[in-house]
């Protein structure tokens, strides 16, 4: 029912949001933390050039990307980030979510990063991967061996 419906992006910058808008509605920034602050900013930066370095892997060797068209990969890509995890673009939307949480600070916000790798496990991941072993059979199935779903 929702599998492949809600694009990850708009999925993780909608989450971002809502983290921002209920940490404002439930909390107040009585302290300032700079350190805190660096370190959920540098984070959330990580996790868009983990998201970036995905998509420019996918865009070299020539296969989509749209997460709602899995069936339209053209190869199992395994090169570069792809050596180490299945799915560096969620992988970087989470952290950078992750950062946001940091960048808030309250227990409020952890809902959201929580949120986001339980959808897109369930509603995103599984049908993909569905998706690749239909199209790549035994090749997908041997990549799975070598590269972790998430890290």
């Amino acid at each position: 029912m929702f599998e492949l419906k809600i694009p990850p992006l708009l999925l993780a910058g909608a989450i971002a949001v809502a983290m921002t808008v209920g940490f404002f509605m439930t909390s107040t920034w009585d302290v300032i933390d700079p350190v805190r602050i660096a370190a959920g900013v540098v984070l959330a930066c990580a996790g868009l050039a983990i998201m970036f370095t995905g998509a420019a892997t996918f865009r070299r060797h020539g296969t989509t990307f749209n997460p709602k068209k899995p069936n339209e990969a053209s190869l199992v890509v395994r090169t570069g980030i792809y050596e180490k995890t299945r799915n560096p673009m969620y992988l970087g939307m989470l952290v950078g979510l992750c950062g946001v949480a940091i960048v808030l600070s309250g227990m409020v916000v952890w809902w959201g990063p929580l949120v986001y790798f339980l959808w897109i496990n369930f509603f995103q991941i599984i049908p993909e991967e569905r998706a690749m072993e239909k199209n790549f059979g035994s090749d997908y199935l041997d990549y799975k061996k070598t590269a972790k779903r998430w890290i």
